[in-house]
C-alpha cells in the first residue's frame, strides 16, 4: 500500500521542511491509468510516450493491461490499469518517457518506487530481426525475467546510440523481476546532471549472453522525492507505510492478489518491498490470507502449546522485549510464510484481549549484508508483521514498527547459527494501561 500524497505531503513538511518539498520531482500519470490495449498498432497513455519507433522500426509497442492480453490475469496493482514491457529474441526491447514537471536536478538524491511484477504466462508471436513483416508466428511465453532500468535525459527517450548517449544518464537498475504478485521496488537515485525526461526500460539480464523472450509489469509508480543523501534510513521513513490507511482495507486479502474495498471508500495503493540487491529494496510479498474459519483459529488455538509464553498480562512490562519465535520468511523478502499465521494470530489475540497494550514491531537481519540493505529489510519484515495484526483487527495507533538493520546483534555473525539469531522480529512493549 503506498502511503497517500496527503500523509507524503505532511511527512515532509515536518522532517524536511517547506523547502525540501518543494523539490519533489513529480510524475505524471504514475499508475498509469488510460483504456487497456493491446500494443499492436498504437501506444497511448496520457503523458507517456513509446520509445520503440525511434529506435526499433516495425516492432509493436508496449500493452497496457488488465484485459487477458497475452493470456496475461494479473489484477492492477493501483487503479485500472498498468502497462507491461517486453525484450526479444531480436534484441529489441521496450521502453517508455515522459516529460517531467521539473529536472530531476545534478546532485540531489532521490527515493523513487514502482510496483513490478511478472506474469506466468505472457503467449506471443516473435518478429525476426525488428522486423514486423518477418513473423514467427509460433506462439513464445515471454515469461522470463528481465530488469527494469530507468534513464534521465535532457531530450524524449534517451538513445543508445550516436553521440547523444552522452546527455542520457543510467539513473537506477533492478534486480531480475521474478515476483508473480505486484512487489514494490525501492530505489535510491542520485544523478550526476539535470535530466528534463525519464524513461523506464525493459532490458536484459546482465548475465544472458543472448536476447531472449521476456516481459516486466510496472503501476503505481512514485514521485521521486529528495532525500539526505547522507541518512541511510532518509529513504525508509520516506516509504514507511501509515498503518492508519489500513482501515479502508478489508481482511483477509483476495487470494487473487486483490485488496477488497469497503463500500464507498477508495483505498490507499497497495505498498509491497521487493527484494533488494544494492540500490533495490526487499521483495514483500502479499501477506498470505489467514486460514479461512474464525472457529477453526480458536481450537487449533486450544490444541495447541502456547508459542510466546513471555507475552502473559500478568508478568509484562513496559520495556520487555520478546522475541517472535516460529515466526518465517522467505529469503531475503518479507514474504512470511502460511506457518507463521499461529505465532502472529497468538500475538493479535493477545492484543485484542489486553486493550492498554501498545507494541513496537522491530525488525533485524545479520550482519552480512550492507546497512542499506539491512534497513530496508528489517523496515520491511517489521511492516509485514504490524500490517498483519491490524488486519486482525488491532487498532493502529497501538502498533508502531521499525527497522534496526543489523544494529543489534544477539548472537556472533561468523557462524550460520549466530546469523539466523540475529535475522528475528521482536515485540517491545511500549507501554501498559496509563503507563509512558
Amino acid at each position: 500500500m503506498k502511503i497517500s500524497t496527503r500523509l507524503l505531503t505532511a511527512f515532509f513538511l515536518i522532517i524536511f521542511g517547506t523547502d525540501a518539498y518543494s523539490q519533489v520531482v513529480k510524475i505524471k500519470n504514475k499508475s498509469f491509468e488510460g483504456i487497456a490495449r493491446r500494443g499492436q498498432d498504437v501506444f497511448a497513455l496520457d503523458h507517456w510516450t513509446d520509445c520503440g519507433p525511434y529506435y526499433f522500426r516495425g516492432e509493436s509497442p508496449p500493452d497496457v493491461h488488465p484485459n487477458k492480453f497475452w493470456e496475461n490475469t494479473i489484477p492492477a496493482s493501483n487503479g485500472d490499469t498498468y502497462v507491461g514491457l517486453v525484450v526479444r529474441p531480436s534484441g529489441t526491447y521496450e521502453f517508455i518517457t515522459q516529460e517531467l514537471g521539473d529536472d530531476i536536478e545534478e546532485g540531489t538524491c532521490y527515493a523513487f518506487s514502482i510496483d513490478m511484477a511478472i506474469s506466468p504466462d505472457y503467449w506471443s508471436a516473435v518478429s525476426q530481426r525488428g522486423r514486423v513483416f518477418d513473423v514467427d508466428t509460433t506462439k513464445h511465453n515471454f515469461k522470463e525475467p528481465v530488469v527494469l532500468r530507468v534513464w534521465g535525459s535532457q531530450t524524449p527517450c534517451y538513445s543508445t546510440l550516436g553521440d547523444t548517449r552522452a546527455n542520457s544518464e543510467l539513473l537506477a537498475s533492478s534486480v531480475p523481476v521474478n515476483n508473480h504478485n505486484w512487489q514494490e521496488y525501492i530505489f535510491t537515485i542520485t544523478p550526476k546532471k539535470s535530466h528534463k525526461y525519464i524513461t523506464l526500460e525493459a532490458f536484459f539480464r546482465p548475465e544472458m549472453d543472448d536476447p531472449y523472450t521476456g516481459h516486466i509489469l510496472i503501476d503505481n509508480a512514485s514521485h521521486l522525492f529528495p532525500i539526505p543523501c547522507d541518512d541511510e534510513m532518509a529513504i525508509v521513513e520516506v516509504f514507511n507505510q501509515d498503518l492508519n490507511d489500513l482501515k479502508a482495507y478489508e481482511s483477509p486479502l483476495d487470494p487473487k492478489n486483490k485488496v477488497k474495498k469497503k463500500d464507498n471508500i477508495e483505498p490507499p495503493a497497495k505498498k509491497q518491498e521487493p527484494e533488494i540487491i544494492a540500490e533495490v529494496t526487499p521483495e514483500v510479498k502479499e501477506i498470505p490470507p489467514p486460514p479461512p474459519s474464525a472457529e477453526i483459529q480458536t481450537a487449533t488455538k486450544k490444541a495447541e502449546p502456547k508459542i510466546l509464553t513471555e507475552l502473559d498480562a500478568k508478568t509484562l512490562k513496559k520495556g520487555q522485549i520478546i522475541n517472535v519465535k516460529k515466526l518465517f520468511f522467505e529469503a531475503d523478502t518479507s514474504s512470511i510464510s502460511e506457518d507463521s499465521y499461529t505465532v502472529l494470530d497468538e500475538i493479535s489475540s493477545f492484543l485484542l484481549e489486553n486493550t492498554e497494550v501498545n507494541i513496537e514491531v522491530g525488525g533485524h537481519t545479520n550482519g552480512t549484508p550492507s546497512h542499506e540493505y539491512c534497513d530496508r529489510l528489517s523496515t520491511a519484515r517489521a511492516k509485514t508483521v504490524a500490517t498483519y495484526l491490524v488486519r486482525q483487527g488491532v487498532p493502529p495507533d497501538r502498533i508502531s514498527f521499525k527497522g534496526y538493520g543489523k544494529r543489534s546483534p544477539i548472537a556472533s555473525n561468523k557462524t550460520a547459527s549466530g546469523r539466523a539469531k540475529n535475522q528475528r522480529v521482536e515485540i517491545k512493549i511500549l507501554s501498559i494501561g496509563d503507563s509512558e
